[in-house]
């Protein structure tokens, strides 16, 4: 694509080109039919026609390409809300950033950018939690036990990964550091078809020989909600 000054006298960018005109106005001209961008409403652009971004203290030459910004700087205020955002990491960067987090000497919590709450991640064998990986990593394999966390309340919802706030425990564990750290669970969550009483009415009138199907016809939900409900697969902290 070629690179001048823009052909729409009141315009002047200097950049890239389209049909003369430089991006900002082909892009408007073609979603208004190819009308003229001369009388498209304009900001004040910067004379060199360059993205008006600062970063580490030096100021971007890319072209202005919208909102005075370059074409990068521009995806990261769409994508991020800030065009100094910096990009998720990349696979391998993730996988040193992991295996520091394994080995970390800080107290405070590891957290990659754009990440919060649990997240995966992705390993030769499949995407797997990554509190989880960092552990194993550090550890091994900790079986059919559970990798919580000691901060945030024990939920680790900032997404932290520091080996020094992850410890073992099993799943009622698990559960009870969700519901202290304020996690919706029970008649809170917002997925919730049943309500306290009805749980312990499904139990109770299962243990007395009424069919999965039947209660589950009764009380509006599937025959697989019923078996979680009495197999306490879901409501464990339920009494």
């Amino acid at each position: 694509m070629a690179k001048g000054t823009c052909k729409v006298p009141e315009c002047g960018t200097v950049g890239r080109l389209a049909r003369g005109w430089c991006l900002a106005c082909y892009e408007w001209s073609r979603s208004h039919n190819w009308a003229d961008p001369a009388g498209r409403r304009r900001r004040n652009l910067p004379a060199d026609g360059e993205c008006t971004v600062v970063e580490g203290g030096v100021k971007c030459t890319g072209d202005n390409y919208g909102n005075l910004l370059c074409r990068k700087h521009y995806d990261r205020q769409r994508r991020h809300g800030d065009p100094l955002a910096f990009k998720r990491l990349g696979h391998g960067e993730m996988q040193a950033f992991l295996r520091a987090a394994a080995h970390a000497e800080t107290s405070e919590c590891v957290i990659p950018p754009h990440r919060t709450g649990h997240w995966n991640v992705n390993t030769s064998d499949g995407f797997m939690n990554a509190s989880r990986y960092v552990w194993i990593l550090r550890y091994g394999d900790p079986g059919r036990q559970h990798v919580l966390h000691t901060c945030n309340g024990g939920s680790g919802a900032n997404g932290c990964v520091n080996i020094r706030h992850l410890t073992l425990g099993d799943n009622s564990r698990n559960v009870l550091d969700r519901g202290d750290a304020g996690v919706q669970v029970g008649e809170a969550h917002h997925s919730s078809k049943l309500r306290a009483e009805q749980v312990t009415g499904i139990r109770e009138r299962a243990a007395a020989g009424k069919s999965y199907q039947a209660l589950a016809d009764e009380y509006g939900v599937c025959r697989q909600t019923v078996s979680d409900v009495v197999a306490r697969r879901t409501w464990r902290r339920l009494p």
